[in-house]
């Protein structure tokens, strides 16, 4: 089991945003949140990864409460690919991905040639390594969402979080990063954990979905067990026709616009 989160709460300011949610994840799976704007998918994020923490419950990673985790040794196990990165600092593209390296990189040391190999790889992975010598500053949204996959990558963890992490990018290259990270939940048995505005994109990409409303778990399960007209109809009160894409070969979501 990767991850075990039992009965946790969150509130800001005493607005709860977090109510007694319970999920079992485990490796090897792409597990797709979606939900309504505001029910809580990233703050579910935020408390998985440890950058919060739980008013009530516990969160276990590997057997181990999270809490009890060095901000290095959770570094070394999850990764994060935002939906917004912001820097006031004029860094290279390759300064930003070789910050993925810094886990494993010893204080006062310089990166090593297996670090340098995989900010090369990385870079070809996702497209990026034109802009290797360029200032962000000089990138596209898009460019630079792309960029800090790469930075994710970079961190070889077990473990992936995407938080609306294609929102900025084109189709082209929304499909190619989707593929592959895809590529590393089968071959690696990575966990990535994705929250997706898209259900068409989540439904393309993620074996597993978790569905949130007013910040509890709505639905969870195998997609093509919990992806069905009803719930979307309960959870985003819209009304669909949930079929099978021959193309795509995936669940396809279709909307009645009123």
């Amino acid at each position: 089991m990767a991850f075990n989160v039992e009965k946790i709460c969150f509130s800001y300011d005493r607005c709860q945003v977090i109510a007694d949610i319970s999920l079992n994840l485990s490796p090897g799976h792409f597990y797709g949140i979606i939900g309504p704007n505001g029910s809580g998918k990233s703050t579910l994020i935020d408390l998985i990864m440890g950058h919060k923490r739980p008013e009530k419950g516990s969160i276990h990673y590997k057997g181990k409460n999270l809490a009890r985790y060095s901000k290095k040794q959770l570094a070394q196990e999850i990764a994060l690919v935002p939906q917004n990165f912001q820097t006031s600092f004029p860094f290279q593209t390759k300064d930003i991905v070789l910050m993925g390296r810094y886990p494993y990189i010893s204080r006062f040391s310089t990166p090593s040639n297996y670090d340098m190999d995989v900010l090369d790889k990385v870079l070809e992975q996702t497209d990026t390594l034109q802009f290797k010598n360029r200032y962000l500053s000089q990138l596209s949204g898009g460019e630079v969402q792309r960029v800090i996959f790469a930075r994710a990558l970079a961190q070889e963890t077990p473990v992936l979080m995407l938080d609306e992490a294609t929102s900025n990018l084109d189709i082209k290259h929304t499909l190619q990063l989707m593929n592959l990270v895809k590529g590393h939940v089968n071959a690696e048995k990575k966990t990535v954990f994705a929250v997706i505005q898209d259900i068409n994109l989540a439904a393309m990409f993620c074996d597993q979905m978790i569905i949130m409303k007013k910040g509890r778990i709505s639905s969870s399960g195998p997609t093509l067990d919990v992806l069905t007209e009803k719930t979307i109809k309960d959870v985003f009160s819209v009304k669909s026709h949930v079929s099978h894409d021959a193309f795509s070969q995936t669940a396809r979501v279709s909307f009645r616009t009123f």
